[in-house]
């Protein structure tokens, strides 16, 4: 009987601090607004909020200029809702995978969860405090339909993205400013 309170002390020692920090964190809501400069016509502005569960992989845009609807990006599909109905249905690939939110909420955002995929680094520069990086694909076939990806890193986080096509055009960039993750909030400025 002695010896139950000490054993009863030590599980609750050893215990307690996985209660307490073993908290994983696996929904992230944010509010957006998205400054887009096109090639052509005249440049956007789009407001509205953001929910991602990395439990179900479930990402919606709830939108709310220019137009009221909604985005659902679930099981490799994209869903455009407007007044609560299903306008149209798209095939989206895998694209959950390299969302900044899963990317955040499992600590791959730094690399852009490019470490375990078909890419590999194959270069590896500094310049005005940006450690800039170079992925492409490893192996020659993929190579004729992917191009490569460039990562630049400021304070060991994510600054920006370049995408590639295969004759080496850029395709897209992304550049992620003013943002701080900690345990608790993701707070960003992300542009296109």
């Amino acid at each position: 009987m002695r010896f139950i309170k000490p054993i009863v002390l030590l599980v609750f020692i050893i215990i307690l601090p996985e209660i307490i920090l073993g908290q994983n964190f696996y929904r992230v809501k944010l509010d957006i607004s998205i400054k887009e400069k096109r090639a052509v016509g005249k440049p956007s502005l789009t407001l509205g909020e953001i929910y991602y569960d990395k439990n179900i992989k479930k990402l919606t845009y709830n939108l709310k200029f220019p137009d009221k609807e909604a985005l659902v990006v679930f099981e490799n599909n994209i869903y455009r809702i407007k007044d609560n109905k299903v306008v149209k249905k798209n095939p989206a690939g895998s694209i959950i995978e390299f969302s900044i939110y899963n990317l955040c909420l499992n600590g791959k955002l730094a690399e852009y969860g490019l470490k375990n995929t078909f890419y590999k680094m194959t270069n590896v520069e500094t310049e005005k405090g940006l450690v800039i990086t170079t992925w492409e694909p490893k192996l020659d076939k993929l190579k004729k339909t992917f191009g490569k990806i460039m990562l630049s890193q400021k304070d060991k986080k994510l600054f920006g993205i370049v995408f590639f096509d295969p004759k080496g055009t850029i395709v897209g960039k992304q550049f992620f400013n003013n943002y701080v993750i900690d345990r608790l909030k993701l707070i960003n400025r992300f542009k296109r």
